[in-house]
């Protein structure tokens, strides 16, 4: 997890796209959008992206997965 600062996001994934609420960005720019954000002009919330489809190369960084990652947590 040391490795997941929001450098290495855009450094290494600056150029993927993200839809967040029906707005296009890069991950460049969410990561800016985040490290410059404040209650006044809050960042973009990413959320709901499948790790396994999002970026599947993380997924060694953070096995085993936690039950909340799992499509039907609220059962466990």
């Amino acid at each position: 997890m040391d490795n997941w600062t929001p450098e290495y996001f855009k450094t290494k994934y600056g150029s993927i796209s993200l839809c967040i609420d029906g707005k296009n960005y890069t991950m460049a720019d969410f990561i800016d959008r985040v490290t410059s954000s404040t209650s006044a002009n809050p960042a973009p919330y990413l959320r709901n992206e499948i790790i396994e489809q999002f970026l599947p190369e993380l997924l060694a960084d953070i096995s085993p997965l936690p039950r909340y990652f799992f499509p039907n947590w609220a059962r466990w």
